[in-house]
């Protein structure tokens, strides 16, 4: 009688629907936007094709059958609840339990949510308790379908639960409509929900009451959030088995399976600024991780595993060091996904400096010039550490230097202003100290004035400072010598290569004789006819060939190596 009143109710469902179908054709053409929350029953099938977004694998169920197998079959009036489940990104499967194939572990532990129905008590058996208990310890989820009580308790199987979770099944009879219901996302575009008659929920500790009876007075669908999984109960099968009740029980499997797991990196700036990945920053960076889902397991940043409360792990990283470091991460839930990263912090906290005369400059430094009439520009060498720019961070910024005066001494003062990538900034004070080069410098043995030379012969250029100290500290002075024939630029040799002149020639100290010294060569000149002479002048460095760049002009005379 039971079996029969049940397969009448299936038929009713199924000319319910046929008569539905052309009001259903109608709503297909309406937006789920704009038919809000209070949706028309005839359009629920419909939009749930709109909820199938992909093909993409959400979930695998098990429905374990511990009677009735052809009543509660997915082949048969489960079917269209398999249907739409298999259409919305599930796998759907089906094993049926008895004395001689006894549940087993390796019979689900490859599913994500048991479905477990109403049958005799001899088809669940202690240990098979045991196996849905672990396998819900182990992350799975798990949905009880109740049954009807009105001859015999059907329920024995269900109530080897009710210690484990937080549900229990009571006798009861009655069957219809409601829209009693709270709002969540089980019950989301939901307007009404069928229910047969069986038997009622009573909830305790922390499980949710989904679904009542119109009259408030007994519950029809429950559910509860453990640590890490998910359960819940419906009161009777028929719940799941009616065509009005798809979008809700869409619903409450994609709560069941739950949502993707959540990795979030969030850095700010010791000011608590926003900072961006891989990008300079002069600061400390906090990075803050966190992993979020119901059932997560373990958040894992460089190493160090994070508690977890309530499906959330955070971890703060704070980034100290200068250059470039990258933070690992790995999040893992329950069901065996992972979702890993890095993500890259780039601190430089050192100013930019100058780089002048083969030391760095951070503050003040004082530039010695020869003796200048014009204004220039003059280009320094600046340097940032971290920054990565082409040739190990070496930039360059230009001076411009107006109103030097001829007057030795220090006479101009400018401020030279850096920035780098990171932010960083400095002012390095540069005093230019102008000297006279032609009072301060003097020409000394051997190159006098209209001496003879043997050609082939090295000649050392020597120059001394009046008080025979080197020119404001300098080890090196880089003059201009340019050696002229008449009025002709005469080639010399110049390290085994022919060159006009010997543009940027570097003057060293000998400070034991406390002159600065240039080696010139003769090797390739021209003897000099009877009262031909060379002229070597000597010009401050860039200032060739103008009269105020002069130091002083020599003239000298070469003759064979075998004259006497």
């Amino acid at each position: 009688m039971r079996k029969v009143l049940k397969q009448l109710t299936v038929i009713s469902l199924v000319i319910s629907l046929m008569l539905i179908m052309p009001l259903a054709v109608i709503a297909s053409e309406t937006d789920i936007t704009e038919l809000g929350g209070d949706i028309i029953i005839e359009s629920e099938p419909l939009m749930i094709q709109r909820l199938m977004a992909s093909d993409e694998i959400k979930g695998n169920i098990i429905f374990i059958q511990g009677g009735y197998k052809s009543y509660y079959s997915i082949d048969y009036n489960l079917s269209p609840l398999a249907s739409v489940l298999r259409a919305n990104g599930f796998t759907v499967d089906e094993i049926l339990i008895n004395p001689y194939n006894p549940l087993m572990y390796s019979d689900v532990e490859s599913y994500d949510i048991i479905v477990f129905s109403n049958g005799f008590h001899s088809f669940l058996t202690p240990l098979e308790e045991e196996v849905i208990n672990s396998f819900v310890d182990d992350g799975g989820r798990l949905l009880l379908i109740g049954d009807d009580q009105r001859d015999v308790d059907w329920n024995t199987a269900i109530d080897m639960f009710k210690d484990d979770y937080n549900f229990e099944l009571i006798p009861a009879m009655f069957s219809g409509y409601t829209s009693n219901f709270i709002d969540h996302e089980v019950t989301t575009y939901v307007s009404i929900v069928e229910f047969g008659a069986a038997s009622y929920i009573e909830t305790t500790g922390t499980a949710t009451q989904i679904v009542k009876t119109p009259d408030g007075n007994h519950t029809l669908v429950a559910i509860d959030e453990l640590p890490h999984t998910r359960v819940a109960m419906v009161n009777d099968g028929e719940v799941l088995i009616s065509s009005r009740n798809r979008l809700f029980n869409l619903n409450l499997f994609n709560w069941l399976i739950g949502p993707d797991m959540e990795v979030d990196v969030v850095a700010e700036n010791f000011d608590t600024s926003p900072y961006t990945e891989s990008e300079w920053t002069n600061q400390t960076v906090d990075v803050t991780v966190t992993a979020s889902v119901f059932n997560l397991k373990r958040l894992t940043v460089e190493g160090t595993e994070y508690p977890i409360t309530d499906g959330v792990a955070t971890a703060v990283v704070s980034v100290t060091d200068q250059g470039t470091t990258v933070i690992n991460y790995e999040a893992e839930n329950y069901d065996g996904d992972i979702v890993s990263g890095s993500f890259e912090v780039k601190i430089d906290m050192r100013a930019p400096w100058v780089h002048i005369n083969g030391k760095d400059i951070e503050d003040t430094e004082t530039e010695y010039l020869g003796y200048l009439a014009t204004d220039f520009v003059k280009t320094y060498e600046y340097m940032d550490e971290w920054s990565g720019h082409p040739d190990d961070g070496a930039l360059s910024k230009e001076i411009e230097l107006v109103g030097l005066t001829s007057t030795p001494g220090p006479n101009q003062v400018r401020e030279l202003h850096l920035s780098d990538i990171a932010l960083n900034e400095a002012t390095v004070t540069l005093e230019y100290h102008v000297i006279s080069m032609d009072d301060l410098l003097q020409l000394i043995k051997p190159l006098e004035l209209n001496a003879t030379y043997k050609v082939n012969r090295t000649i050392p250029v020597k120059l001394e400072l009046e008080n025979g100290d080197p020119v404001m500290g300098f080890d090196v002075l880089t003059l201009d010598l340019v050696l002229m024939k008449g009025e002709e630029v005469v080639p010399i040799m110049r390290t085994n290569k022919v060159s006009l002149d010997y543009s940027t020639t570097q003057f060293v100290y000998d400070s034991e004789n406390a002159v600065y010294q240039f080696n010139m060569q003769t090797k390739g000149l021209e003897v000099n006819e009877e009262g031909e002479q060379y002229t070597l002048l000597i010009y401050v460095d860039g200032k060739v060939g103008k009269e105020e760049g002069l130091i002083g002009a020599v003239s000298f005379t070469l003759v064979e190596k075998n004259k006497k």
